[in-house]
């Protein structure tokens, strides 16, 4: 299943509604497997991706007059993902006041890189730790990391191609399993901070077919300008037909360029390919903006 490749948040216009907006996406997510929902670790927010504006829009529209619940929607923008580059180890702890009573957690995890492309993992070394035996809570600190890595650690974006080990843990005899989350969340976002964070972009699979006349000024256009690759270039009756990798970030507002180029005479498409790493000076320039600068 291709990843989904532009997010954005969504609330409903009251509280109440909340409940049933969650139903709604369920039951919407599990309709559609190339939607995903997750909750932004920091802000609390809902997040939805997919694979496009239209399906976002699509979505929401379905929300609205399918589901009779009235939402907001946030801005959309590319669904950037973060890895690590070193592997890393911390022990976290956290106090904590509920209800009058006084609660702490410690967590001890790993973090380390994987291959680009593979599946996120959990693991559990815990050993001879004392929550070695507590099962029901050891679920809760799973939970915890879990929703932390998805829900975003850095600047809002899912961790990726990472696997995050418990070494150990213990708490105070009354600890709240939402205290225990709240610690293991935690201990995700410091120790991703600590491992070195690599931004991630979306890489398209871009097909274009041009004429003869106008192929080396669209060639030009996608390796000086999209920081794209050409990957093939094969001849089919009168076109020139383009195989191209291309950051989706440099294909926003590419429809318009094209026409331009090609005087309205070609054509292209493109879908997902996978997520490859941004160099540094890119990764400084998204940041830049991601913090208005």
């Amino acid at each position: 299943m291709p990843a989904p490749v532009f997010v954005c948040s969504i609330e409903p216009d009251t509280p109440a509604l909340q409940k049933s907006l969650d139903a709604a996406l369920v039951v919407m997510q599990r309709e559609d497997p190339s939607f995903s929902i997750a909750t932004d670790a920091e802000s609390g927010q809902t997040l939805i991706s997919g694979m496009g504006e239209l399906h976002l829009e699509i979505i929401r529209d379905r929300i609205k007059n399918h589901f009779g619940i009235p939402v907001t929607f946030g801005r959309v923008r590319i669904s950037y993902r973060v890895t690590v580059n070193k592997a890393t180890q911390i022990t976290l702890r956290r106090e904590y006041e509920i209800a009058g009573n006084k609660q702490w957690a410690e967590i001890t995890l790993a973090i380390e890189p994987t291959e680009r492309g593979e599946a996120s993992a959990y693991r559990e070394e815990l050993g001879s730790s004392k929550g070695a035996g507590h099962s029901k809570l050891s679920r809760c600190i799973e939970e915890g990391i879990r929703n932390a890595w998805q829900g975003g650690v850095y600047y809002g974006f899912p961790l990726t191609d990472i696997v995050v080990t418990l070494k150990g843990w213990q708490s105070s005899p009354e600890i709240s399993e939402t205290a225990v989350r709240a610690c293991a969340a935690d201990a995700v976002r410091r120790i991703a901070k600590e491992a070195d964070p690599l931004l991630l972009e979306p890489i398209m699979h871009v097909t274009i077919s041009v004429d003869e006349a106008t192929t080396k000024a669209v060639i030009a256009d996608i390796t000086t300008h999209r920081r794209g690759i050409v990957k093939g270039l094969r001849v089919d009756n009168h076109h020139r037909i383009l195989d191209a990798e291309v950051p989706l970030r440099e294909m926003v507002g590419y429809s318009t360029v094209f026409r331009s180029l090609t005087r309205g005479s070609g054509s292209f498409d493109m879908n997902y390919l996978r997520y490859g790493d941004l160099t540094a000076s890119e990764q400084t320039k998204l940041l830049n903006e991601l913090r208005g600068f």
